[in-house]
């Protein structure tokens, strides 16, 4: 399966992104083959509205199956669900969340956790 973990930056051992839909990028892997590519996000960063939409195109576009972060807000997290993607959370690295990913030791999420731009969750 192809997920999408949200990186802080283009090092697989490196921390998640505070937040998914404004991740500064993105680790695409497959998970049956190991295979990781870095995806950057600096377009969706300096977007005033619309950051959790256009990054999760990107994700989709990538092959994604599923989408990893510590946080989702309304737009980023409606999105993924839109376009059938199951949604995970997890903290520390990104290779540890693939790991627990794999383990099946994440945590489901079932709605946004955090506010959007205009305060909704």
């Amino acid at each position: 399966m192809i997920i999408a973990v949200a990186a802080s930056g283009n090092d697989f051992a490196g921390p998640i992104a505070d937040r998914f839909g404004r991740a500064p990028g993105f680790f695409i892997v497959d998970t049956e083959t190991g295979k990781n590519t870095y995806l950057n996000n600096s377009a969706s960063i300096s977007m005033g509205h619309g950051a959790g939409v256009q990054t999760t195109k990107t994700v989709a576009e990538a092959g994604a199956k599923a989408a990893i972060g510590p946080h989702f807000g309304p737009s980023a997290f409606g999105t993924l669900k839109a376009a059938g993607l199951r949604v995970f959370t997890a903290s520390g690295s990104v290779e540890k969340a693939v790991e627990d990913y794999i383990a099946g030791s994440l945590q489901e999420v079932l709605q946004s956790d955090v506010q959007g731009h205009h305060g909704r969750y």
